[in-house]
């Protein structure tokens, strides 16, 4: 069978499902004494890597001050369960808006490694490991 024959073979649907997984706040764990998972979701490729591209000056450079805004937008776009849009939860929380909310409920490393859930299911890798061996097939 060659690829065209395994690709027509396929559900065509699947190709277009978001993938999702589960994702421990810890920090909220803690807070409400039982397991607090949020349900993640893939972010398609264009918009994600336009997010992140929010981080380019004007002159095409690198400003890490950004670096928060850009993890708080991946944030909005790829949690789907609890819903950060719904009113009462904002209203709850004193939040001014969805993004309001990312930031109240996400903080330090919870933030950090959801980002990198998000980006993972979204098909991109920051595996460190990883990036050193490519790192170390540029040098050589």
């Amino acid at each position: 069978m060659n690829l065209i024959d395994k690709l027509l073979a396929t559900n065509a649907k699947k190709f277009n499902e978001k993938r999702t997984g589960k994702f421990e706040v810890k920090r909220i764990s803690e807070i409400i004494g039982e397991k607090f998972e949020v349900t993640l979701q893939e972010i398609g490729t264009q918009e994600y890597q336009s997010i992140q591209m929010e981080i380019l000056d004007r002159k095409g450079r690198p400003n890490y001050e950004k670096t928060y805004d850009i993890n708080c937008k991946v944030l909005l776009k790829g949690v789907i369960d609890p819903d950060l849009k719904d009113e009462r939860l904002q209203k709850h929380f004193g939040a001014a808006d969805p993004l309001d909310m990312v930031k109240i409920l996400f903080k330090g490393d919870d933030m950090t490694d959801a980002v990198e859930t998000i980006a993972g299911l979204s098909g991109f890798s920051f595996d460190e490991k990883e990036e050193k061996e490519q790192d170390e097939e540029i040098k050589n």
